[in-house]
């Protein structure tokens, strides 16, 4: 036990000494993301928004963005998570853009579900798209009421961006724009045994580490930068408290988006492109194949709003948020969300 709680320690030096970073890549100081506890769908139990103040002087009263997670990490270890002295919030805070990024429960600093302290067959899988929406909605309330503002955009990463597109589908007029990085696309029985069960999934830093690095083609060079090898791990263990009573420690998170994955590449995807009118952008890396270009095809020809965008980046994977290729991604989004050609005149203020 002393061994672990001396490694759980380490890794929460690592983790505050990434946060705070003071000054950006990009150039001058950063502020540091202010933390929100807001009531979820389940009584008793809250989420967290991280909130990312915009540059002063690029400011815009109307330029809001919600950042969603994916399925195994956080908005801190997402697009919170500095990188060279800046995160993807940093980004797009520097543009000018009021960034919020959720916390699902069983993520970050949101609380954990109850099933979460009990063996994971006890229970069904936790966290699933179509029942964490309605968190999403308390959060854009959240959001709405402090800002001010009568729409805002949306942004989601992998199953974070399924999560986003379903949200959109369902909730059209709370949003002005839509940016679905990596999205699970629907496929046909492509993947063999019975559909997941377990209420949550268990695993270490360096299993994490070696899944996000085996995307990258044989003879290419690692497309993470040596610093998110060598911190990532330790951030991401640092955010589950719970951590430290496992031997080895390893972070427990909802299981829920297995069996979102599962029912998506078995012809039964909860999201229906269709059904999406919100001016669109969808993003895949080179070499992801979690979203392949088939998955993000499949999204874009159905999307029903006329205005969507297709953008695929090299030498970038399912993770490319935290690869040496991520800038192209801040360049990609920011230039959709700034282009008033892709504002159908939602945007104002209450």
């Amino acid at each position: 036990m002393t061994r672990r709680l001396s490694l759980f320690s380490a890794a929460m030096v690592m983790l505050l000494a990434g946060l705070c970073e003071s000054t950006a890549e990009a150039g001058g100081p950063t502020r540091e993301p202010q933390k929100h506890r807001i009531a979820s769908r389940i009584e008793g139990l809250q989420l967290a928004l991280w909130h990312q103040p915009p540059n002063a002087s690029e400011a815009s009263l109307d330029r809001v963005v919600l950042v969603l997670h994916p399925a195994s990490f956080s908005t801190m270890t997402g697009a919170g998570y500095r990188i060279q002295g800046q995160s993807w919030m940093d980004n797009l805070a520097a543009a000018g853009y009021d960034t919020w990024g959720l916390d699902f429960l069983g993520y970050g600093a949101a609380d954990r579900y109850p099933e979460m302290a009990e063996p994971a067959d006890a229970n069904e899988p936790l966290g699933r798209a179509a029942d964490v929406i309605a968190d999403v909605d308390r959060a854009i309330d959240h959001i709405r009421r402090q800002t001010k503002v009568a729409t805002l955009s949306l942004i989601g990463q992998s199953w974070g961006a399924t999560v986003a597109g379903l949200y959109a589908s369902k909730a059209p007029d709370q949003l002005d724009k839509l940016v679905l990085f990596a999205a699970f696309g629907q496929r046909e029985n492509a993947t063999p045994g019975p559909r997941p069960t377990g209420a949550y999934v268990d695993m270490t830093p360096e299993r994490r580490l070696a899944l996000f690095q085996r995307q990258v083609p044989d003879g290419e060079a690692p497309a993470m930068t040596d610093d998110v090898l060598q911190g990532w791990g330790a951030a991401w263990l640092a955010e589950d408290e719970t951590a430290p009573s496992r031997e080895p420690a390893t972070v427990r998170q909802p299981g829920g988006w297995r069996l979102d994955l599962y029912d998506a590449w078995h012809g039964h995807h909860y999201l229906d492109p269709s059904q999406i009118t919100v001016p669109t952008l969808a993003l895949r890396g080179e070499w992801d194949t979690v979203s392949n270009l088939d998955d993000a095809r499949w999204l874009f020809e159905g999307l029903a709003t006329p205005i969507k965008r297709l953008v695929v980046i090299g030498h970038g994977t399912h993770v490319l948020t935290l690869e040496k290729q991520r800038r192209q991604l801040y360049d990609e989004v920011r230039l959709f969300l700034a282009d008033s050609s892709a504002d159908l005149g939602q945007t104002g203020r209450n």
